[in-house]
């Protein structure tokens, strides 16, 4: 098989599936697993062990073109105290938990174990690993939807770095960047990138203040391409760290105004929380809390929370030795998707897209950690590998519709939404 000259993060080489030490693992988490033909048709000349051969028979259902593995259905409840209407109440909340048939009780792929890897699905195969093609070089990447993978990024303390290496030619590609004669833009991919990764890394820069740098960046150049002024986005880019100091009075000019954050942060959590079991004992609290912080928001004329500005307090304090995981997280998803634009994707979407997540990861991580003494590593994973798979790697249409209609997409809004989140 030809190699290829591959990009990739140089934590990549490091990744390892931990199997069954994994807490929210792949098969116990509701996803629809796709066979292909020629996947199917392997899996049905399996004879023996006899077991096996009986859940392939029984659990794999055909749709279309394609083979879909039925997951079995579990329920489970639980009685959690949750707030709603200004008080406690006990309520008992059932689950229709989903695992796949082929998990064993190790929580292991009964496939693998008896067939080998090669027997397993490429999904299965695959996860998390992400595989691009940008314009012409493959890149290859790892998604924070797994613990294993924020577990490297949590050992990096000093940022993120990349390689290039000779790597195989993929068949499974996740998205593709083109070269299009109509998008000059594309010819500046590279630069931009670069100079957005860079700006993520900087040191003695909050974040905050970073996704403020990077929307006014990604907004010039938006604002450059619609002008067709190419020329000028290559000069932009030049002086653009010469020239960050002139920015730096937007980074305490703070609009207090917490009520656009809140109405978004309710409902976007609130409408995934029954998504899965983890993610509703991860978030019950954090639902509990955050409805006593808008109820307490709707109370005031100019909504703005005191109480919440004290959780952003505490949690900037107990972040001070844990913001560089932040950073790696949103560095690597800004290379993973592509970012700062892609086929689906314009570069001014990718930025809404980009700071959505910044800000609601934050705001998770601020109301979870407002009553805790410290930030622990293994809740900060956890919840990080939650909210991946529930955000970071989803369809964003939805999102980006409901941001243009409130004409919340404005470089004002963007800034206002980070400092207030």
């Amino acid at each position: 098989m030809e190699k290829y000259p591959v990009l990739r993060p140089t934590y990549f080489k490091d990744f390892k599936c931990i199997g069954s030490d994994c807490k929210i693992n792949c098969c116990s988490y509701g996803w629809n697993i796709v066979l292909d033909k020629n996947t199917y048709l392997k899996y049905k000349s399996i004879k023996e062990p006899k077991y096996l051969s009986n859940l392939i028979n029984n659990c794999i259902i055909k749709n279309k073109d394609t083979y879909l593995i039925k997951h079995k259905n579990k329920k489970e409840t639980f009685n959690l105290e949750i707030y709603e209407d200004g008080k406690y109440e006990n309520k008992d909340i059932e689950f229709l938990h989903s695992i796949c048939p082929f998990e064993d009780e190790k929580g292991l792929c009964c496939i693998q174990k008896e067939m080998g890897s090669n027997y397993l699905s490429d999904t299965c195969k695959i996860f998390p690993r992400i595989n691009k093609f940008i314009i012409s070089n493959y890149e290859l990447s790892l998604g924070t939807g797994c613990e294993a993978v924020c577990e490297l990024l949590y050992n990096i303390k000093d940022g993120i770095d990349f390689e290039l290496v000779e790597d195989y030619n993929y068949s499974h590609i996740d998205f593709k960047l083109k070269y299009n004669e109509n998008n000059k833009l594309i010819n500046y991919f590279d630069d931009i990138r670069l100079i957005c990764i860079q700006l993520l890394q900087l040191k003695d820069i909050s974040m905050d203040n970073k996704m403020i740098l990077l929307s006014i960046l990604m907004n010039k150049i938006n604002d450059l391409n619609k002008q067709q002024k190419f020329s000028d986005i290559e000069i932009y880019l030049n002086s653009f760290f010469d020239n960050i100091d002139i920015y730096s009075s937007l980074f305490d000019n703070i609009d207090i105004n917490q009520g656009i954050f809140f109405d978004i942060f309710k409902s976007l959590i609130v409408k995934n929380i029954y998504s899965h079991k983890e993610v509703f004992l991860t978030s019950s609290d954090i639902i509990s809390k955050f409805n006593k912080l808008y109820e307490e928001l709707d109370s005031t004329e100019d909504r703005f929370c005191k109480t919440y500005l004290k959780y952003k307090e505490k949690f900037n304090y107990l972040l001070k030795d844990k913001e560089y995981f932040i950073e790696n997280v949103f560095v690597n998803l800004f290379f993973t998707q592509g970012y700062p634009f892609n086929d689906n994707y314009s570069i001014k979407d990718c930025l809404i897209i980009f700071i959505f997540n910044y800000i609601i990861y934050k705001g998770v991580l601020t109301i979870y950690f407002s009553d805790k003494e410290s930030i622990e590593k293994d809740e900060l994973i956890k919840i990080t590998t939650i909210f991946s798979r529930i955000y970071m790697y989803q369809n964003n249409y939805d999102l980006l519709k409901e941001f243009k209609k409130q004409k919340l997409d404005t470089l004002a809004h963007l800034i206002n939404l980070i400092q207030n989140s």
